[in-house]
């Protein structure tokens, strides 16, 4: 009776253990709202069952660091936030009105140039290291946590101010074509490139930028410009053009400058903007 009771127990354990076994493992998916964003996965092979049907599974997105979505007329990247391992996204030239990137926190690089954003935030991503948004309607970035951002590339915005004081390895500044009045980069000694032509900039004073390569000012409302940093050999490109109040230009070495010595020579001004050491500013 006993050795019948044993064996009827080790079928139930047994029968009980398969059981569980053969259960199918439940797939977590996410909600992917933009049939052109699910139709992009697909593409490059993330949304593995090929089918328009507004989901795809999270363990195919988590680990992704590289998402190239440009040119996919995108309107909305719901479930993006579900890319948990992303470094790098590319999602220019689509329709995007907004960009949410607060849960990607591992994101590196992020380029979303030729959309319609209006504003971004980018205070969870602080391994950010270059942004790139030129051709948007941003009227305000706000970069206080980016401490790590080498580049930024804000040209052809509505920005009517810019402040990269906590910045401090900022490299390549392009912010063209804007509503600036002013821009602040004293404490930006590591720019080699900075663009901030086309916007309505007063003065601009670069006397501790001593890593500049290349400045393009023109068509600003310039009334006073120092390059006088101690380093204007390697200052190759510059354009000046287009400011009818600058009526001097401040630098290392006023006679070179005026015999026309590399690299002034090559630097464009308009006529009335004459080189000196030592600029008096009405």
């Amino acid at each position: 009776m006993l050795k019948k009771q044993f064996i009827l127990f080790l079928i139930t354990v047994f029968c009980a253990c398969s059981s569980d076994d053969d259960k199918p493992t439940e797939v977590q998916s996410t909600l992917i709202s933009s049939p052109s964003f699910e139709q992009a996965l697909i593409d490059i092979g993330l949304d593995t069952d090929g089918v328009l049907n507004g989901t795809v599974v999270i363990d195919n997105i988590a680990e992704i660091t590289y998402l190239p979505l440009n040119d996919a007329n995108i309107s909305s990247l719901v479930g993006l936030e579900k890319f948990s391992g992303l470094k790098k996204l590319d999602v220019f030239n689509n329709r995007l009105t907004t960009l949410d990137i607060r849960q990607n926190t591992a994101l590196k690089e992020l380029n979303f140039s030729n959309n319609l954003i209006s504003s971004i935030d980018t205070s969870q991503n602080t391994a950010l290291t270059s942004l790139v948004c030129f051709n948007n309607q941003l009227t305000n970035l706000d970069l206080s946590q980016n401490t790590l951002l080498v580049t930024l590339a804000c040209t052809n915005n509505k920005l009517s101010s810019l402040d990269v004081g906590s910045n401090p390895k900022l490299s390549l500044l392009y912010c063209s074509k804007n509503q600036l009045s002013a821009i602040d980069v004293s404490s930006n000694t590591l720019i080699e490139e900075l663009f901030c032509f086309e916007n309505q900039i007063t003065s601009l004073d670069l006397s501790q930028n001593i890593a500049l390569t290349a400045l393009y000012c023109n068509d600003n409302q310039l009334i006073s410009l120092d390059v006088k940093n101690g380093t204007n050999s390697i200052l190759l490109e510059f354009n000046a053009m287009n400011n009818m109040n600058l009526n001097c230009i401040q630098l290392d070495n006023e006679n070179e400058a005026k015999m026309g010595k590399a690299p002034y020579g090559q630097w464009f001004r308009d006529e009335n903007s004459v080189f000196a050491q030592i600029c008096i500013v009405p």
